[in-house]
């Protein structure tokens, strides 16, 4: 006599094995599923045992002048958004002054030109350093190009 043939989910749907008639049952499911997409929020089982979407995601920009969009690879990303007066926008830094070259600067004497790739690609903008060559007593540049 051959046993009950191998029952397996399907998605949403969960399998059982009946013994007296050898086949097998899906039954939709409540629990949590996934397409793989975080935009669209946690995904969980309907009724009908297909996945639908949840709550789509809020992205908080954490830069001032950025813009948090959803990239449904990667979740909650910021974007360079638009600044004041001509400025660009440095993601973990705000607003700057662009440049091309350090003469470009408001105070061209302590500032230095320093590049950054964005989303959009290279932007360049005034900051008061660019390496640890730059600031005084051998204090750290940090990403937004002040001494700490």
């Amino acid at each position: 006599m051959l046993g009950p043939p191998p029952c397996k989910d399907i998605g949403c749907l969960r399998s059982t094995c009946d013994e007296n008639t050898l086949s097998c049952k899906w039954e939709p499911s409540d629990e949590a599923c996934s397409d793989l997409n975080p935009c669209n929020g946690i995904e969980h089982c309907s009724k009908a045992g297909s996945c639908l979407p949840g709550s789509p995601l809020v992205c908080t920009p954490a830069t001032p002048c950025a813009v948090g969009v959803c990239d449904p690879k990667q979740g909650c990303v910021d974007k360079p958004g638009p600044c004041p007066n001509g400025e660009v926008c440095v993601l973990g830094c705000g607003c700057k002054t662009p440049c091309i070259t350090p003469n470009d600067c408001p105070t061209a004497s302590t500032m230095v030109c320093r590049t950054s790739q964005q989303a959009g690609g290279l932007i360049h903008y005034c900051a008061e350093c660019a390496g640890l060559t730059d600031c005084p007593a051998l204090k750290p540049c940090n990403i937004c190009g002040t001494c700490q």
